[in-house]
């Protein structure tokens, strides 16, 4: 189950967010600044985060670089999501995986998500569901043909 850490400073948007991401099988953290959820982050796999840009503290792109920065997350996808146009927010920043512009559904929502995580991303294992090892299986050792009488 994928977990997508949702970051904005509007609370309720964040929370319901999370509880139609959660109805559709995903794990969610939910914080309301881009400091608060590097805290969070900490000892955590997170699969992709879904961050507003403007809010109080940390801002979305001081949490991109942060977050991408924490060891086993260097290759975090953060999808940003904002009422600005697009094409002003990409004018203004990079580095961001994926751009949501508010409102948006949950369909749109899902589409980017599933979209973002398809990419391996390093220090994990990237196995397809029906994938298979090209190399021939190794020789049971000693100790497991000990076991094994």
């Amino acid at each position: 189950m994928p977990t997508v850490l949702v970051v904005d400073d509007d609370v309720g948007f964040a929370e319901g967010l999370a509880a139609c991401l959660r109805s559709r099988n995903y794990r969610t953290l939910v914080e309301s600044n881009g400091d608060a959820a590097l805290v969070t982050m900490a000892g955590r796999e997170v699969d992709v985060a879904l961050c507003d840009i403007v809010m109080p503290g940390l801002l979305g792109p001081g949490f991109l670089q942060k977050a991408q920065s924490v060891p086993g997350q260097e290759q975090l996808p953060v999808v940003f999501m904002s009422t600005l146009p697009e094409e002003r927010v990409s004018r203004m920043f990079d580095g961001y995986a994926a751009y949501l512009r508010k409102p948006f559904t949950i369909a749109q929502a899902i589409e980017t998500l599933e979209r973002v995580m398809v990419r391996p991303r390093r220090g994990r294992a990237f196995v397809p569901g029906d994938a298979r090892s090209p190399l021939p299986p190794l020789p049971p050792s000693n100790r497991d043909a000990a076991r094994e009488r």
